[in-house]
């Protein structure tokens, strides 16, 4: 079926010719089965016939082969119909309708009009003649049986083509709606990535520039400037964070998320990152209660696990109000995935927004309780790395009570290594 086929033509020519090598394997085996029938019945001359159209056919396949959809085949199939005819017009057998087959080829086969012109009119010329021709010239009467057959293999091998080619334009049209509907999600997360970078991340940098301007030209004295540098040094670490998650993103589309599992300490994980975020903490005022001192071991990248980790947690500060609390759980369980929990008590998540929290596309991000940005890539990176890892991710949240979200990470067989 896949003779001649290859990744550099395009599909409707790949389909065109799987429809002709299916035509020319079904007709070649028929013709195969009936020569030797024939030569059992010692009708040799017959079986010549069958041989030939055998041989013909495989030479099709042969041109599909060479990668040669033009001149040969064109020859081969105008020889195809002779030979049918003269099968029909010696034994009555209709032979003459498999004619009707090699036109219908011909249109799949071939682009060239002046080609597709010539098959059909020879082709019927020899259908006209043979039909009208077979009752005088017969040397051999077929039995009704056997032109029942003959018909009955016939509409067999149209319709057998004819449910490929669709088929096959069926995958063809669904294939073109797949890449339709990336396209326009593709498009969108460009849109909502030229707007993070026109607004969201030009905004802090704007800030920065004119603060130190205004500093360098002696519109604001120092002191001013050591007060507005809390808020400026707030700004710009948003807008690394927000970079760091930008490119992360931008990198999985690219080349795809790499795994690179080890055997790590989730434990010692978390309290870097809660060390690392100490300050964002302090600013408003958040404390972080996470109790486990022993060991947990699990097998999953750990350069992963950091951003799943700080995305979440940064999140649970964004959106708990000062003075607010967030627990972190491990849950070690009883199975092959040790479960963590990271729980905050502020703004949570509105209902019609929840089911899509974890979506391929890019969301729009809510602002924080300070109103702090946030650029809707995080929880999709997040999703992919859990998963990646072997691993999944769930949400629980109610407006104005807080969210708690759950991710599980393959347990290490290794507990008593640590890193």
């Amino acid at each position: 079926m896949n003779t001649g086929t290859s990744a550099e033509l395009d599909f409707i020519k790949n389909a065109r010719i799987k429809v002709i090598n299916l035509a020319a394997l079904l007709g070649g085996s028929v013709s195969f089965l009936f020569s030797i029938l024939n030569v059992l019945n010692k009708n040799y001359l017959l079986a010549c016939i069958n041989v030939s159209t055998l041989l013909l056919l495989l030479g099709l396949l042969y041109c599909n082969f060479r990668q040669s959809f033009l001149k040969g085949p064109a020859i081969i199939m105008v020889l195809i119909s002779a030979v049918l005819c003269l099968n029909g017009v010696l034994y009555n057998n209709n032979m003459e309708f498999y004619v009707l087959l090699v036109v219908g080829l011909g249109l799949v086969l071939f682009d060239n009009l002046r080609i597709i012109l010539m098959i059909l009119f020879f082709n019927s010329i020899l259908f006209l003649v043979s039909n009208k021709l077979a009752p005088h010239t017969v040397i051999e009467q077929a039995t009704e049986n056997r032109r029942f057959i003959n018909l009955l293999i016939w509409l067999v091998l149209l319709l057998s083509c004819l449910y490929t080619f669709k088929k096959q334009s069926l995958t063809y049209l669904a294939s073109l709606e797949k890449a339709n509907e990336n396209l326009k999600a593709s498009n969108q997360a460009k849109e909502k990535l030229f707007s993070i970078v026109a607004h969201d991340m030009r905004s802090p940098l704007n800030s920065l520039s004119t603060t130190l301007e205004l500093l360098d030209n002696a519109y604001i004295t120092p002191e001013k400037f050591k007060q507005l540098s809390g808020l400026l040094a707030n700004q710009t670490k948003h807008l690394n964070e927000n970079m760091e998650v930008l490119l992360k993103w931008a990198h999985s589309q690219l080349k795809g998320i790499e795994v690179h599992p080890r055997h790590i300490n989730l434990v010692t994980h978390i309290a870097e990152i809660v060390s690392l975020l100490k300050p964002l903490m302090e600013f408003k005022h958040i404390s972080i209660y996470f109790s486990t001192a022993e060991p947990v071991m699990v097998f999953a990248d750990p350069e992963h696990v950091k951003l799943v980790l700080r995305n979440l947690l940064t999140n649970a500060i964004k959106f708990s109000h000062p003075n607010g609390n967030i627990d972190i759980i491990i849950n070690k369980g009883s199975g092959k995935q040790i479960w963590v929990q990271v729980k905050d008590y502020g703004m949570g998540i509105a209902p019609e927004v929840l089911p899509g929290i974890f979506s391929t596309s890019v969301l729009p991000s809510a602002p924080g309780t300070q109103n702090e940005k946030g650029i809707g890539l995080g929880l999709q990176l997040i999703k992919e790395f859990i998963t990646r890892n072997g691993g999944v991710i769930l949400v629980k949240s109610k407006p104005g009570e807080g969210s708690t979200f759950s991710f599980s990470l393959p347990a290490s067989d290794q507990q008593a290594f640590l890193l």
